[in-house]
């Protein structure tokens, strides 16, 4: 048996997150009367190598476990990475809080799953690294956890840890920009699974337009398969399945003449980032399959309408420092009262791309005030440019300018200054010239 109070147990395994767990994964039961953890399994040499090359793997995932954690952390913004660990979390405590089979098991459409996880970069490789594996695996309907319960404590274990193993890394880098400035050899620093690289050029297929549900914002629907033909593309083109946070897509109105299935892309000339068509973001893959869901006035933005065919494309979309906005009326400043938390809930969620010249439209209290994007800029100090990408930016500047009612108005009155200027300078003048006759 190992006592409970030894030392180096203590220290190296129980004062741990999963260590308990770990000790009984290894084959020990807790006996609370003796004060120790007592072997129960067979004693024989070949189960106690089967034992040992079980441990090893579950020590293998959960470094798998670890290392996902670490790339979702550093792919994404901390609250998107910290909902991404949090559904993995209630997934596997799912699957240990009972032995039903639907407990394992997750709709490939779940729109929890999609939204939460699988649109933050490395959630799909987080998903599988915990044990759900795509089933079928070519165009997957659901996944499915393939480890036992043992296993799925450690795995849980090491996600509860994540907030400590990105603090680490956090100590770590400022530790290593420390001794780097002050001219010493900085410690090592630990390597993430390598992120998405350039999306443009790399998906497009065609499917028939649908009018989603949700209405508002710049978010389409896309069918589930197209979740698999994407991740298999950047896999292809990237050497990793995981797609970015988040994935902007080109909308153009057309037959998709020019494509290859889920191949790539034809080329456009146009308006925004080298192409024509409207950019947009992704809300979920749960649209029917060869169909493309997007809200009305996105719709009418292409100019299509249900069942016309629409292509897709995946681009690049530069991050925001600076957004500019004119609101349509003067009635947004009388009766906008919080217009930072207005703009924050009409934005954030709702919007994925912001384009120069384009009108947004924002809810408040049952009212929709319409803005106009006059300018977008990316980069410090911020730079112009024809649209930008506003989820997950760490420091978004949004200025609000003169309304376009108000501007109309101010010039009809400084129109009509001026003719009343001219008139009673003609009158004065008129004036003098009739004196001096």
């Amino acid at each position: 048996g190992l006592p409970c109070k030894s030392r180096v147990l203590q220290e190296r395994l129980l004062s741990r997150d999963g260590g308990e767990a770990a000790v009984i994964a290894l084959g020990f039961d807790a006996d609370l009367g003796a004060g120790s953890f007592i072997w129960t399994a067979p004693a024989e040499p070949r189960e106690v190598a089967c034992r040992a090359a079980a441990i090893r793997a579950a020590h293998d995932i959960c470094v798998a476990v670890r290392e996902e954690v670490v790339a979702v952390g550093n792919a994404n913004a901390p609250r998107r990475a910290q909902d991404a660990i949090s559904l993995c979390c209630t997934y596997v405590s799912n699957c240990l809080a009972s032995d039903e089979a639907r407990f394992r098991r997750i709709g490939a459409a779940n729109k929890a799953l999609c939204g939460r996880l699988l649109a933050a970069s490395g959630g799909g490789m987080l998903l599988r690294a915990v044990g759900f594996a795509p089933e079928p695996v070519s165009s997957p309907i659901a996944f499915v956890c393939t480890h036992d319960a043992p296993t799925l404590r450690l795995v849980l274990a090491t996600l509860n840890n994540a907030p400590a193993i990105w603090q680490a890394l956090a100590d770590e880098f400022a530790a290593a920009s420390a001794s780097s400035s002050a001219g010493l050899s900085p410690p090592p620093v630990r390597q993430s699974s390598a992120a998405p690289g350039p999306m443009q050029g790399v998906w497009g297929a065609t499917f028939i337009a649908l009018e989603a549900p949700h209405g508002g914002g710049d978010k389409v629907l896309l069918p589930p398969s197209a979740l698999e033909a994407i991740g298999v593309l950047t896999e292809a083109r990237h050497g990793t399945p995981q797609l970015p946070n988040p994935l902007c897509l080109r909308v153009e109105c057309g037959d998709g003449r020019g494509t290859l299935g889920h191949g790539q892309p034809r080329r456009a000339a146009g308006r925004g980032q080298g192409g024509g068509g409207r950019l947009a973001g992704l809300l979920e893959f749960t649209a029917a399959e060869g169909h493309v869901a997007l809200p009305r006035w996105l719709l009418q933005a292409v100019g299509a309408q249900e069942g016309v065919p629409l292509m897709l494309s995946s681009v690049d979309v530069p991050r925001a420092s600076l957004v500019r906005l004119r609101p349509a009326r003067t009635r947004f400043y009388e009766e906008a009262e919080d217009q930072q938390s207005l703009l924050q809930a009409g934005l954030h969620g709702v919007y994925t791309v912001l384009c120069c010249g384009e009108t947004i439209r924002i809810a408040n209290c049952g009212e929709e005030f319409e803005l106009l994007v006059s300018e977008v800029c990316t980069g410090f100090p911020p730079t112009p440019v024809e649209a930008v990408c506003i989820v997950d930016v760490e420091a978004l500047e949004v200025d609000m300018g003169e309304s376009l009612e108000g501007e109309e108005e101010r010039i009809a009155q400084e129109r009509r200054a001026e003719e009343t200027a001219r008139a009673a300078q003609a009158a004065a003048q008129a004036a003098a010239a009739q004196a001096a006759a």
